[in-house]
């Protein structure tokens, strides 16, 4: 029979393992939840100054503000003039993320650049107009060819 002593020593080391792996476990969660997040908002830029920035999924208030820089981030960096936000593939578009999507283009019409939300259907407009707030920042169009086009001519 072991000791006491002996299973406690050996139950200690046991911990110190299992923290040592939950330490390398939450790293490396971290360092995939940077790439994913890269991944999830990427500007691409496209011709003649103009990028793309299309979402997909859902915008929940951290991804809204990482939405917010990196667009502002790629607008500086990549000297853009236009971008055209695609909402097309975003679910659950309410008055909180019309509100994100709305200080992403002011914040980017700071900078002078033009900014053209494609993919606008009633759902997203219905968030817009309850903000009762200017759009004088943002042009909408329904898909995402109309918002190439509108920027071309500008």
């Amino acid at each position: 029979r072991r000791s006491a002593e002996e299973r406690a020593h050996e139950n200690a080391g046991l911990v110190a393992e299992a923290e040592s792996s939950n330490r390398q476990l939450r790293t490396t969660e971290a360092r995939l939840r940077a790439t994913v997040d890269a991944l999830a908002l990427p500007l691409i830029p496209l011709e003649n100054g103009i990028a793309l920035l299309p979402l997909v999924g859902y915008v929940d208030q951290a991804r809204g503000e990482q939405l917010i820089g990196a667009l502002l981030d790629g607008i500086h960096s990549q000297r853009v003039r236009g971008v055209v936000i695609d909402i097309t593939g975003l679910r659950g578009v309410d008055e909180r993320v019309a509100a994100t999507l709305l200080r992403g283009a002011q914040a980017a019409r700071l900078l002078g650049t033009t900014v053209v939300l494609s993919g606008v259907g009633a759902e997203t407009a219905q968030a817009l107009v309850s903000l009762h707030t200017s759009m004088d920042a943002l042009e909408t169009t329904g898909s995402l060819n109309d918002a190439l086009a509108r920027l071309a001519r500008s």
